[in-house]
């Protein structure tokens, strides 16, 4: 008799110890036909109530594999991502990884995993996308898939603790209409594959139906894979399963092998699969945010930014950081009702137990080993590194060095407790169905919880469904004609300052219609030290050694620059829809273009000289620094606490040169200090009025500026005009200014 059978006879049990099974403990259910053909049964109605309310809230339009208006709507949106980078994706050529492709982020590419996109639908559609039409999005169809397998699932997860098939049907809206669901549906799309968690609980509560090896190496290996090709937070969550459920494996078969083979197994596919998908393309770590993320003590009971129901019940929480949002892990009205009733039946039982000095039963901690290790684990990283209640912080262990290097890659810790969310979601009905005795009253217990669940979420499950069933029509930033003659011209679009993502997602989708390539973008994850090197490159050989690629098309700010004037006389710069474009001269034609042209090239050969020899850091010599004013006019009092304005001429009279901030990272400025009539200061650091070129020897250029009288006492008061070189030194350090004026402050 091999190990397997050994094990399905010893756990062969009468009617009277499956009733009373404990909580996920596990029985050979699986190989009665009649029960299996139920489960199939209840599967698919679960899935059918999933379907039914996926439609109700979301609607059906966004079913439409071609209606992509609904998601490139909104640039500032992470559907957008997902879809975006789907679309470059499948407009580039087949690369090795599979999932690796070049025209996003070029020249060094990216991984269809870091754009969010969902790698196993993206990859599958790529596949087929000669057949496919143009505009083509499976966002929406993956909803629909999300939620009918939440149903579906949960449904046969629950059949394992109750025969009464209503009893799981009045339950099931709870768990897909479950908040920390809804919220990453339409959100963060591949992050709505909670059916995942739902598969690995499956797996461990039915354990004992497939003790086989090989089922087992089977199940827990294409899990491990589909995690890797939907989003890699989930296989963190799957891989901590995975070890709770090894160890009930080794407790029941005492076999090391099964294990090494199990988890082997699970681990190469996990690798394998990632490294396919081009999860190993080269890439930092989250940028910051470690702590702020995790998940808040309060966090069960806490809907944080979810839309409060019409009489207000459960308000809002404080928390300790507006981005513990990722910890959102809100049970509803109906799952703390539920909450409630089983505090009041242990704290009965418990009344009861000391009264008659009896041990309760199925109180064996032994065996449940598995899932208080899970539970431990998981919660243990949802709170991680910052321990916080409430609005307070109880503790950190930021510090720790190895914190920094497992959580670094994982910053939304408050994730990491979806699968204990569930676990208590499921132990909540189990308890329930087999403590209250009475069909007719757990019946009306389970309506009451799930349409108050309802009623406490609509107003939130209402914003989502505007969210996907009004109509859109995406509006581009870029309106001028000029954008229209750019890709006849032009096969790059690079962008050389550090734009925000709404912009960054604005340009990208831009390249994307018309077949340009891009260098940079919204990336989960990105080889961002090695993009900021190639743009600094593009920097130096643009400002100083005269470089440039006629096929580009380079980004160099929108709103304001992003980078100095530039001094390559064979370019050209264009303010067009608030973006600065430049480009070499003569590759294209301007003369509709002629207002949007800005004269970044000096004049004066002195100045460009000494811009591209100077060093960014150049500082003036202050001992030998010197200058004048002219035409400037100053009464003779002012009252305290107002202001004017001072207009004058500033020469430089020495052979120093005043660097603008255009050009250099220590700019100089003109500004003043006020002194009482003894010399002692009164105020003496005011905003500056910085250069806009260099002022060379003998310069003259007019200074506007914007003079506060200090309140203060009346008297009299001295006004001092001083010169500045940030961090480096005032003029009047060196020297006395002359430029000081006696003014009767009233």
């Amino acid at each position: 008799m091999s190990i397997e059978e050994k094990h399905i006879q010893s756990k062969k049990m009468s009617s009277y110890e499956l009733r009373n099974t404990g909580l996920f403990e596990s029985n050979d259910l699986l190989t009665n036909p009649k029960y299996k053909r139920e489960l199939y049964a209840i599967f698919g109605i679960g899935c059918l109530i999933g379907a039914i309310i996926f439609l109700i809230v979301y609607g059906y339009r966004i079913l439409d594999v071609q209606y992509v208006n609904w998601i490139y709507s909104n640039p500032d949106s992470d559907l957008f991502q997902a879809q975006m980078g789907f679309d470059y994706f499948r407009n580039s050529d087949w690369g090795w990884p599979i999932g690796y492709y070049m025209n996003f982020g070029y020249p060094f590419g990216t991984s269809i995993v870091f754009t969010d996109s969902l790698p196993l639908f993206a990859i599958v559609s790529k596949s087929f996308g000669a057949v496919l039409p143009e505009s083509f999005q499976y966002l929406g169809i993956w909803g629909l898939l999300c939620c009918c397998l939440q149903g579906g699932l949960s449904s046969i997860i629950l059949r394992r603790y109750t025969s009464k098939r209503l009893l799981i049907l009045l339950i099931i809206p709870i768990f897909v209409v479950l908040p920390v669901l809804t919220y990453r549906m339409f959100s963060h799309c591949s992050l709505s594959a909670h059916w995942l968690i739902l598969a690995a609980i499956f797996i461990y509560v039915y354990r004992d139906s497939i003790p086989k090896l090989k089922s087992r190496v089977i199940f827990w290996s294409v899990l491990c894979a589909l995690c890797v090709t939907i989003h890699a937070y989930f296989i963190v969550m799957i891989g901590v399963m995975l070890v709770g459920f090894l160890i009930d494996d080794f407790m029941h078969f005492k076999n090391i092998k099964r294990i090494l083979l199990i988890g082997g197994a699970a681990v190469l596919s996990t690798i394998a699969v990632f490294w396919l998908v081009g999860g190993f393309f080269p890439t930092t770590r989250a940028i910051g945010g470690l702590g702020l993320f995790s998940m808040n003590l309060n966090a069960l009971f806490n809907r944080i930014f979810l839309p409060n129901n019409i009489f207000n019940i459960m308000q809002p929480l404080p928390t300790a950081y507006p981005e513990q949002y990722e910890g959102l892990n809100y049970l509803g009205l109906g799952g703390i009702i539920m909450l409630v009733f089983w505090l009041f039946f242990k704290t009965k039982d418990t009344i009861l137990f000391f009264k008659a000095k009896k041990r309760p039963s199925n109180c064996n901690i032994r065996k449940h080993i598995p899932v208080i290790f899970v539970c431990v684990i998981l919660t243990v990283l949802a709170l991680s590194p910052i321990i916080t209640f409430y609005d307070k912080t109880l503790f950190s262990y930021m510090d720790f060095p190895l914190v920094q290097r497992i959580l670094g890659s994982f910053r939304a810790t408050g994730r990491f407790f979806w699968p204990v969310f569930y676990l208590i979601l499921i132990y909540l009905f189990a308890f329930l169905v087999k403590r209250v005795s009475r069909q007719k009253w757990i019946t009306i217990l389970l309506v009451a919880c799930t349409v108050i669940q309802l009623f406490d979420l609509s107003a939130y499950l209402n914003e989502k469904s505007k969210l996907t069933q009004n109509e859109y029509n995406y509006q581009t930033t870029f309106v001028s004609t000029f954008w229209e003659e750019v890709p006849s011209t032009f096969e790059h679009i690079e962008v050389l300052y550090n734009a925000d993502h709404l912009i960054l997602n604005e340009l990208a989708l831009y390249s994307l219609q018309h077949g340009m390539t891009m260098n940079t973008g919204y990336f989960s994850r990105a080889n961002y030290s090695a993009i900021n090197e190639r743009i600094e490159k593009i920097k130096s050989d643009l400002f100083l050694q005269k470089n440039w690629d006629e096929d580009s098309l380079y980004i160099m700010g929108h709103g304001e620059h992003g980078l100095p004037l530039l001094t390559n006389t064979e370019m050209i710069e264009l303010q067009i829809d608030g973006f600065y474009v430049v480009f070499a001269k003569g590759s294209m034609d301007l003369d509709d273009y002629k207002n949007n042209i800005i004269q970044y090239i000096p004049d004066e050969p002195k100045q460009a000289d000494f811009i591209l020899s100077a060093e960014k850091s150049y500082k003036v010599d202050m001992e030998h620094a010197s200058f004048k004013l002219s035409d400037i006019q100053v009464s003779k009092e002012y009252k305290a606490g107002s202001s004017f304005e001072l207009n004058f001429n500033f020469t430089n009279t020495s052979q120093q040169v005043y660097p603008s901030k255009l050009y250099f990272d220590n700019p100089a400025g003109i500004s003043y200090h006020w002194y009482d009539e003894n010399d002692h200061i009164v105020i003496f650091d005011y905003p500056r009025v910085y250069f806009t070129k260099n002022v060379m020897e003998n310069d003259t250029i007019p200074i506007d500026m914007t003079i506060e009288v200090p309140s203060v006492e009346p008297g009299k008061y001295k006004l001092m005009i001083d010169i500045v070189q940030e961090n480096i030194a005032w003029l009047s350090d060196i020297s006395t200014s002359k430029y000081v004026y006696e003014i009767d402050i009233f």
